[in-house]
């Protein structure tokens, strides 16, 4: 393993990060719900995300400057887009949030109609963090007693810190309106390819939709904002509708072949989400063996008694490929019939999807 120096230099760097490293998108939420109850579940989304400090900016589109925003309570926020949505077809609001991290966050939320919908990338309710080194952190506060640290163990807290913040922040979305039926965090492209995302919510249960509504998207080249509200059948008529033999490009050169994406949608939700979830369970040896070191780092940093650094760089190359090659990915059932589906967005559900359609004898493993 790699050494990281923890001493009182690192906590000092205000150096510029190496402009050879690629940029790092930041994460969009991204959900899904008819547009007869759009307007309800995006104020019902914001709400969640809002939580006790009651306050949103919200802009006028009415006004003479409808860029500007104003401040209002939940309820006069609430009344005013309320008001405006049905002639403009679209609503904007912005709010700070806090994560389970602790980190405090600027947000934007945006709802369209399916009429803007047509014309332009996005999904029905975005909402994304400006501050890109919150959510995918930047540096990390460590225990001063641990002296040098390595990059391994740095980059799992940054990663467990993203991905408990990734995770509540779309199931607060998710949860605050039955009307979401999927929703989604990428790692901020503007195309909706769910198995290339790093998490995803079905609230019927049912995550065969990430197969087909990926295939739609990279194989049709078209943008499945709309689609993702479809049915299962119709869905699996899109992907029938594909010549025989006929596959999409993904990570690393892998190819998904329209055969295998039909079959997985011949499988009832139940065999799926189990082989899902064994595969989730089979944990990467390199991140069995940096998880205490993690775990314990992050103990740390929840004690007040414990002098830690304030910051620990977290976001080199190193870091960033530990995430993407050796991270778990999580299957979680909520109340009520959820699903989530969890990884990092540097890491994407690819790799959990590989491995379950491997072990359902679909596709082969290792397959490219």
């Amino acid at each position: 393993m790699s050494e990281q120096n923890n001493d009182s230099d690192a906590e000092d760097d205000d150096s510029e990060p190496d402009s050879d490293r690629p940029f790092q998108p930041w994460p969009w939420f991204d959900a899904w719900c008819p547009e007869a109850n759009r307007i309800e579940a995006f104020i019902a989304a914001v709400s969640a995300l809002v939580g006790a400090s009651d306050r949103w900016d919200v802009a006028d589109p009415d006004d003479v400057n409808p860029s500007k925003v104003v401040s209002l309570c939940m309820t006069d926020a609430a009344r005013l887009l309320r008001d405006t949505y049905p002639r403009h077809g679209y609503s904007h609001a912005f709010f700070e949030l806090k994560g389970c991290s602790g980190a405090a966050m600027e947000f934007g939320a945006t709802v369209r109609c399916d009429r803007l919908l047509e014309r332009s990338y996005g999904a029905p309710v975005q909402c994304s963090s400006w501050m890109g080194g919150v959510l995918f952190p930047s540096r990390v506060a460590l225990a001063k007693k641990r002296g040098r640290s390595t990059v391994e163990m740095v980059a799992g807290v940054a990663w467990r810190m993203a991905v408990n913040d990734i995770y509540e922040i779309l199931v607060r979305i998710c949860t605050s309106s039955a009307a979401f039926t999927t929703a989604g965090c990428s790692g901020g492209t503007p195309r909706h390819v769910p198995i290339l995302n790093g998490s995803t919510y079905h609230a019927d249960g049912n995550p065969m939709r990430d197969l087909a509504l990926s295939w739609i998207d990279l194989h049709d080249d078209e943008p499945n904002k709309l689609a993702a509200g479809a049915s299962i059948d119709a869905l699996r008529a899109r992907v029938e509708a594909a010549p025989r033999g006929s596959s999409i490009s993904l990570l690393d050169e892998s190819m998904l072949k329209r055969e295998e994406v039909l079959a997985a949608m011949d499988l009832s939700p139940s065999v799926l989400v189990e082989a899902l979830q064994v595969c989730a369970g089979k944990i990467d040896p390199e991140w069995r063996a940096v998880e205490p070191d993690v775990i314990q780092a992050l103990n740390d940093m929840r004690d007040p008694a414990v002098e830690s650094h304030e910051g620990v760089p977290s976001d080199s190359d190193d870091h960033d490929r530990f995430i993407k090659e050796h991270t778990p990915s999580y299957v979680e059932r909520l109340d009520k019939g959820g699903l989530v589906l969890l990884a990092h967005p540097y890491r994407t559900l690819w790799p959990l999807w590989a491995d379950a359609l491997a072990l359902l004898g679909i596709r082969p493993k290792g397959a490219g």
